[in-house]
């Protein structure tokens, strides 16, 4: 719920930043040119062209300057400041677009009455939003769970700064410490939960969405193996400190106040390009629903006439966050197939198959009912595959970062199945395709992976 409430703030804010921008040009353009029935410029070379290339070169910078973060440890000065900054690159882009497109209608005062009016307006809303999110966080709405390791400076510090900037909406649960002797007290109204054992059980009992490790500076090597033990849980994992110690390639870093916060593990694909990831998985989804129905009730329909049994085989599976839900396939194996020991890995010349199964797995087509799993928020068209529970729990004990992939949700196909990694094969190899997937994900990439499991992908000979 919380992701949820989050991305639809930013959609939100995102949509509120287009039409400012454009209420701001055509109020520009009704002062300079007017509106009437034959306006002076009122064509689609003057006016429809400008207003999409100013819109699309706004929304650019404004994300170029990282104005849609998930995370922003930031005050509204810091942010207005960025709207600045995002604003005069977007006017210098206008000018240089629109003299290569030969419109050399607007005037110098044009342009700096539109990009003055057009930052106060997106300045005003942005911090009355501030308000009025931070209104709905003290009712208790869209609130991030965070936990605390380390009760020295640092930890006592973070505390401090995070209840004083309340519009963030991060309640902080409790510390963790290496002193046995403060289990159980208070510090700064904050109760210290318990000791180092307490970290491998976050996952299971605390229910956070945010760890922050806030150890001494002068403590590098305990603080790499609490990293290490945390990077197997699904949770946005951060670092406090007064220095960079910690950064490198892919990390991001806010300052707060004199404090740098580096964030190791965050939701690597959220605001806009969730929503046009989301926006693709409903559209392409629902076409090949359209399309491929005959095709499903055809698979339906010899399933039950040639095999005893269900129609859809569900199996619970690791989603986004962390979450389980029900995986929907068409069943491909005899009635009762997990027996005691519970769903395995399918194997070469395996008897539970049914002859139609067999068919069915070779060209993937027991996968398609997970359009509807797409449908329902559980999946993507693109992503990692999602695994059973107690394979989650043993694979996030012995591969590191394994616990990144569930940043995102699971797909239908990924890169890892087109590169060869499917069914029973090589986990950690799966994995690093997962993770490389992850962080250089693009709609084109999803594209591409689309088109090669039509073109590969669908025939696969780990595919038993």
């Amino acid at each position: 719920m919380l992701k949820k409430y989050n991305r639809l703030f930013k959609l939100v804010l995102f949509l509120s930043d287009i039409t400012l921008i454009s209420l701001a040009y055509l109020f520009t353009y009704w002062a300079f040119y007017g509106l009437g029935p034959n306006p002076e410029l009122l064509t689609v070379g003057h006016f429809i062209y400008p207003i999409v290339v100013i819109v699309l070169l706004f929304a650019a910078s404004f994300k170029a300057f990282r104005l849609y973060r998930a995370f922003r440890v930031t005050s509204p000065f810091t942010e207005t400041r960025d709207v600045l900054h995002a604003s005069a690159l977007s006017l210098l882009a206008i000018v240089t677009v629109l003299f290569f497109l030969g419109v050399s209608a607007y005037s110098r005062d044009f342009l700096a009455v539109f990009w003055g009016l057009a930052v106060g307006l997106v300045v005003v809303v942005r911090w009355n939003a501030r308000q009025v999110l931070k209104y709905f966080r003290k009712l208790g709405y869209n609130q991030r769970r965070a936990l605390i390791i380390g009760t020295g400076p640092l930890g006592q510090q973070i505390v401090k700064k995070l209840k004083h900037q309340n519009d963030l909406g991060i309640r902080v649960v409790g510390y963790i410490t290496r002193d046995t002797a403060e289990i159980g007290k208070e510090i700064q109204g904050i109760k210290v939960l318990g000791g180092e054992e307490l970290i491998d059980e976050i996952g299971h009992y605390l229910k956070v969405d945010q760890v922050y490790v806030a150890l001494p500076e002068e403590h590098v090597t305990k603080t790499r193996e609490v990293l290490s033990r945390l990077s197997i849980l699904a949770v946005d994992l951060r670092i406090v400190s007064e220095a960079s110690e910690f950064m490198s390639a892919g990390m991001s870093a806010e300052l707060f106040g004199n404090l740098s916060i580096t964030t190791l593990q965050a939701a690597p694909i959220d605001g806009w390009k969730d929503f046009l990831k989301r926006s693709f998985d409903l559209t392409f989804s629902s076409l090949a629903l359209l399309v491929l129905w005959p095709l499903l009730i055809a698979i339906a329909l010899l399933i039950k006439t040639t095999s005893a049994g269900p129609v859809l085989f569900i199996q619970p599976r690791v989603g986004y966050q962390g979450r389980i839900f029900p995986l929907l396939k068409f069943r491909t194996m005899c009635r009762d197939a997990e027996g005691k020991d519970g769903a395995t890995w399918t194997t070469p010349g395996d008897p539970r198959r049914t002859s139609l199964g067999r068919f069915l797995r070779k060209f993937s087509l027991d996968e398609l009912p997970q359009f509807f799993n797409v449908l329902m928020g559980h999946m993507s068209v693109v992503g990692p595959r999602p695994e059973q529970p107690r394979y989650v729990e043993e694979f996030r004990q012995s591969i590191p970062y394994y616990m990144a992939r569930h940043k995102v949700r699971p797909g239908i196909t990924g890169l890892a199945q087109i590169s060869g990694w499917r069914g029973n094969t090589s986990i950690p190899e799966r994995i690093k395709c997962d993770n490389s997937y992850i962080q250089k994900w693009s709609f084109w990439l999803d594209l591409k992976i689309i088109a090669l499991t039509l073109n590969r992908g669908m025939f696969n000979h780990n595919a038993y």
